[in-house]
């Protein structure tokens, strides 16, 4: 089924789908009456970052510098929040929000102190993350726990992915989807040109740093994937 209509008119009408046809609705996008589900959701991506835990994450104190974390409605990136705050409190590393700069729900919530709508005209090739007004459950974690919020515009999506694909020496090759590079696009995006120098400082940023990154999506359109890995 397809919708003519924004994400939150997609959840709406999902929602009263489900109720006239007697289904359970299942989506990660909490709301006022409609929690748990998304937070089991949400529990069941902690195990994205436990995994790490025989590698990169062993130590009490953190070993990373910086995680970068794309977001759409933000729960995968809350259930980030809440792994690194509960594994290492005051040795956390810091954590930075990245969104596409036509779908910024987050950014906005942020400028504005409570749940928005983006500011942007949704249109990006970062589909996974071109969502309406943020989860409920997420933003309460995200504005208490993260360091930055940032955009990106499409550009460094592709530049990413295409990095991942293209790796250099004896880097495995990597197949991210336009959604799934979002963390590193936004530290591309960090280290080209001089509008986030100031963000650069404070987070610590430097040739020393750990910065980790997480691919949450593969190539969902393959003919997609390729006319953008393979662009000029």
């Amino acid at each position: 089924m397809k919708v003519n209509g924004s994400y939150e008119e997609t959840c709406v009408h999902a929602e009263e789908v489900s109720i006239a046809e007697g289904w359970q609705l299942v989506q990660d996008t909490a709301w006022e009456g409609y929690e748990e589900i998304p937070a089991e959701i949400m529990a069941g991506y902690l195990t994205h970052f436990r995994e790490l835990e025989d590698s990169v994450h062993t130590e009490t104190k953190s070993k990373i510098d910086v995680v970068f974390l794309q977001a759409g409605v933000g729960s995968w990136a809350a259930s980030a929040v809440w792994y690194y705050l509960n594994r290492y409190g005051a040795d956390r590393p810091k954590l930075v929000i990245v969104e596409p700069a036509a779908s910024n729900g987050i950014l906005t919530s942020f400028k504005q102190g409570n749940l928005s709508q983006p500011t942007g005209n949704l249109d990006t090739i970062m589909a996974g993350l071109n969502c309406g007004i943020p989860s409920s459950t997420a933003w309460e974690i995200i504005q208490n726990g993260v360091d930055a919020a940032i955009t990106i515009e499409d550009e460094f999506s592709v530049q990413a992915m295409k990095a991942l694909y293209f790796p250099t020496e004896n880097d495995p090759q990597i197949i991210a989807g336009e959604s799934g590079v979002g963390g590193l696009a936004g530290f591309m995006a960090m280290m080209q040109g001089s509008r986030y120098d100031a963000l650069k400082t404070t987070l610590g940023i430097n040739e020393n740093s750990n910065i980790l990154f997480f691919s949450t999506e593969g190539a969902t359109d393959p003919d997609r994937f390729k006319a953008l890995v393979e662009s000029v």
